[in-house]
């Protein structure tokens, strides 16, 4: 537990990109090759490739969805009762 009480997931390699993996998985088509990518492991794909500048597009696209999906249910959701 961090000092505010957040529970943080560590990660069995040990490097910052575990938690992108506890997210999302790709799922292996037959041959071994990757049938889906989420868009959390295309962001760690390109960032351990060295595509920098892709990765950060990828994650402004994530955090455009995040906040858009929020923007909805908290506008439409219903309110306190």
């Amino acid at each position: 537990m961090t000092r505010d009480g957040v529970s943080r997931t560590t990660c069995p390699r040990g490097d910052s990109s575990g938690s992108v993996l506890v997210v999302g998985v790709n799922i292996a088509g037959a041959d071994g090759t990757s049938v889906t990518r989420t868009l959390t492991t295309a962001i760690q794909l390109e960032a351990r490739q060295g595509r920098f500048g892709l990765a950060l597009v990828l994650g402004a696209v994530l955090v455009a969805t995040v906040l858009t999906i929020n923007g909805i249910v908290l506008r439409f959701g219903g309110g306190r009762t």
